[in-house]
């Protein structure tokens, strides 16, 4: 053994391996206390696969400061289990990196075993370290294929899952309640019992939404659930409960009326801005009550930081007292999509606040009680997505392609044109709504859109997109409703944001967007 290298011994007959102390103690706290502390001469890594280990040390070679890394299925898991434990924070980014790349080939097509190795090594690093962005990532890719064929093949054998998988897989399904009423019947059909994964997917699917979407493969599974022969007393009070229990949800649900139209209330919005001058201000509005959505409290959290950004400390006790001032009552998280939005615009910017509304930010997306990835979908008016705008004297109508989950057979629809709805802005009327929800048949003529009574605005999020140019040339796309914002400060629409990005040159308006959420419309029962 030369002078600055120590000794690591491998699993196997493999020689061992002489690595660069100082490489070592430089990347690594771990080795660092190993070697410095401890004064550890020799060291084993006799858990690890002996090839990996090697192609792992073989990284902090005074030739390799490049820090190249090929990583592969074979390698991916070990490589990132050393990364972890001997905490080389850049490996485990790049590990981390690669799985999400690979995530994000996803398609329909992909080979099941394909699919499968990414899901477990997912499931591992949540089962092991509890770290879900890979996890959440995955679920959200599968959720927006449907990959029906994917979740039936893994649940084949319902009995071999465990909890987790067959939570995980209730999440992957997303608004398709046919398959997961599929795997019920056919792990229900000829046995003598019912076993408890089956009772446990049942108390964890949304029945009602099932009962919704496919009333006859609802009552099929449960006729096949009564006729289990040797059902105990408790099975049977148990299905007999969830099937009365679910039939007053869905008769309740169809009786339910929504008589509100506003989409967007400019007095509301003045009321809760000027409500707020501090974190603790949005605090009180979320506990009594007032504000029911994230993504209100994420659009306040800037006014407020406009007057006084909150630090990073502040902010954590700010998502604590969030968390309890929400208690039992439904808060509507906020997207993902619309805060990855937001950080976009904050990693451009070169004030000394972004970096505390960067960390409330991830806070946030890290926060399972305030966010997720599936809840809500994300509806863009703009011709991509074959939207119309439809303009006339102070009126201008807003036409959104929306094929709501909650209808009957989702995947199929009779009525002729398009599923979707319209949004009327209404201009310069004092401080009436300025966007109402069009329900009355005859605002959908001469379009190649329908209405169906289910989409309800008490489930959206309206907001606009603006595109900045920046004095240096780049664009950056910003994804906030400030309107009412724009008109206490006295600024120009949309400009609220020059605070954060001063070299703004130019502003245009680009697309409107409805972020919808479809909570009660999931498979899953959420909790």
């Amino acid at each position: 053994m030369t002078e600055g290298t120590v000794e690591i011994l491998l699993a196997g007959e493999r020689d061992p391996v002489f690595a660069n102390r100082e490489l070592l103690t430089s990347q690594s706290s771990v080795f660092l206390h190993l070697l410095t502390d401890l004064a550890l001469t020799q060291l084993e890594l006799k858990d690890f696969n002996p090839d990996v280990a090697a192609l792992f040390l073989g990284l902090f070679e005074p030739e390799n400061r490049v820090q190249e890394v090929q990583i592969d299925c074979d390698n991916f898991r070990e490589l990132h289990k050393l990364a972890v434990v001997f905490d080389f924070l850049w490996l485990e980014r790049t590990c981390r990196s690669w799985l999400e790349d690979e995530i994000g080939k996803i398609t329909i097509s992909m080979d099941y075993d394909e699919k499968l190795f990414l899901f477990e090594e997912c499931r591992f690093i949540v089962d092991k370290w509890k770290k879900r962005e890979s996890m959440n990532f995955l679920i959200w890719k599968m959720v927006s294929i449907n990959d029906h064929f994917f979740l039936s093949r893994y649940m084949d054998v319902v009995e071999t899952k465990s909890v987790s998988q067959l939570n995980l897989m209730l999440m992957m399904s997303g608004s398709n309640t046919q398959v997961i009423m599929e795997i019920i019947i056919r792990n229900i059909s000829g046995r003598r019992s019912v076993s408890d994964s089956i009772k446990y997917l049942l108390q964890n699917t949304n029945l009602a939404l099932c009962c919704e979407q496919n009333e006859e493969l609802y009552h099929q599974m449960f006729d096949l659930l009564a006729g289990v022969s040797e059902l105990t007393y408790q099975d049977q009070t148990l299905l007999f409960s969830m099937f009365r229990s679910t039939l007053r949800e869905v008769s309740c649900r169809k009786l339910q009326t929504e008589t509100s139209r506003t989409v967007d209330s400019r007095v509301r919005w003045r009321g809760w801005l000027q409500s707020c001058q501090t974190v603790g201000d949005i605090v009180k509005l979320v506990g009594s009550g007032q504000v029911s959505s994230m993504f209100v409290v994420v659009v306040l959290l800037f006014y407020v930081a406009r007057f006084e950004t909150p630090s990073v400390e502040e902010g954590e006790r700010f998502i604590s007292d969030l968390i309890v001032a929400v208690g039992s009552k439904c808060l509507r998280r906020v997207s993902f999509e619309f805060i990855d939005q937001i950080l976009a615009v904050l990693n451009k910017s070169d004030r000394l606040e972004r970096v505390q509304l960067i960390a409330i930010l991830r806070l946030i997306r890290g926060t399972e009680e305030l966010s997720s990835q599936v809840e809500n979908v994300h509806i863009y008016a703009d011709s991509s997505k074959g939207a119309r705008i439809i303009s006339r004297d102070f009126i201008s109508k807003c036409a959104f392609e929306f094929k709501h989950p909650g209808l009957p057979n989702v995947q199929d629809c009779s009525r002729p044109g398009k599923c979707g709805f319209i949004v009327e802005r209404i201009n310069g009327i004092g401080d009436s709504p300025e966007k109402i929800l069009c329900r009355k048949k005859e605002d959908y003529s001469g379009t190649n859109i329908h209405y169906h009574d289910i989409v309800v605005t008490e489930d959206m999020f309206y907001y606009k997109t603006w595109t900045c140019k920046l004095a240096d040339g780049r664009e950056v796309t910003v994804p906030f409703r400030w309107k009412w914002v724009c008109k206490l400060t006295g600024e120009a629409p949309g400009m609220f944001w020059s605070w954060l990005l001063p070299s703004i040159v130019e502003l245009k308006s680009e697309r409107y967007c409805v972020a919808y959420n479809v909570r009660e419309f999931l498979a899953w029962r959420m909790r």
